[in-house]
């Protein structure tokens, strides 16, 4: 994801990004009754640790910005384009706020083939039972680093690729397209970058954490990453997933990285452009 007009949304919100230290974030508290969350592992951990409203309702953009930068040390850029996508999928848009459950549509943010949602058809077609973490699937797919301490992106990429032949093989409404994978390599890349070390590896344990409890693991250690995350480390990372899995319905890597650099790859991140896409 390049820089580009599409990320002059909101170049004047006022924001206040203080670098929050891993010691002071908010203790972690599961949702309680009236709470909800969403298909996203990083934005229900954020709720769990009422970085963003622990009820998981309102949430706005220049939240997102702050919340996001402050925390995970994510660009205004890309955090904007991602709030702007979940208030885009809320009851009303024009209020300007999302509720975590707002995403709970399927091939928005929830999609086949995940990490750790059920396949909408496996779900029995309820797309808030798919949005919900679900252990068996989870299972499944970090088990694939069994026997490693660290998550690469090469064991990273068969991990999420070993999720699509599953689907493939037991989903017959399995739905597999250039907006899915897409998104695929999208949830491998948010996750991988979040907890990425200098050596390009990230701590098979804080993915375990991160993902089964939904919360974030500086008690195991994890520090707010030191670089920044922003559209040319997303597209990076997406190119490199592309090259290590070895998918038959993508042609070579420069289709990803050309992907990559037009309106097409913008597009296919916006979860409203995916929700109208799949309807067609």
């Amino acid at each position: 994801m390049l820089p580009s007009p599409f990320f002059s949304l909101l170049p004047f919100l006022p924001l206040t990004l203080c670098h929050t230290s891993p010691s002071h974030y908010p203790s972690w508290h599961p949702p309680q009754q009236g709470d909800v969350r969403s298909p996203c592992p990083m934005l229900n951990s954020l709720a769990n640790h009422a970085l963003l409203p622990h009820s998981g309702r309102n949430i706005t953009v220049p939240l997102i910005i702050s919340v996001f930068n402050s925390t995970l040390n994510i660009s205004p850029e890309l955090a904007s384009f991602t709030a702007s996508a979940g208030v885009s999928l809320s009851s009303d848009p024009s209020l300007g706020f999302f509720n975590l459950d707002d995403l709970d549509k399927h091939n928005a943010i929830e999609h086949d083939a995940s990490l750790s949602r059920l396949d909408l058809f496996f779900a029995d077609h309820d797309e808030a039972r798919a949005a919900k973490f679900n252990y068996p699937t989870f299972k499944r797919w970090f088990s694939n680093f069994r026997g490693q301490a660290f998550v690469d992106i090469e064991s990273a990429a068969m991990a999420r690729f070993g999720q699509v032949l599953f689907s493939r093989k037991h989903n017959p409404e399995f739905t597999y397209g250039e907006v899915q994978r897409m998104a695929g390599y999208l949830e491998t890349a948010l996750y991988f970058n979040m907890m990425v070390d200098k050596f390009g590896r990230t701590k098979k344990d804080f993915v375990k954490v991160f993902f089964e409890e939904e919360r974030l693991p500086f008690a195991e250690g994890w520090k707010r990453p030191e670089k920044l995350f922003e559209g040319f480390a997303l597209t990076d990372t997406v190119l490199k997933l592309a090259l290590a899995t070895p998918e038959k319905t993508i042609s070579t890597g420069e289709k990803v990285e050309a992907d990559a650099n037009n309106e097409g790859f913008l597009h296919g991140l916006d979860p409203a452009f995916r929700v109208q896409k799949s309807a067609n």
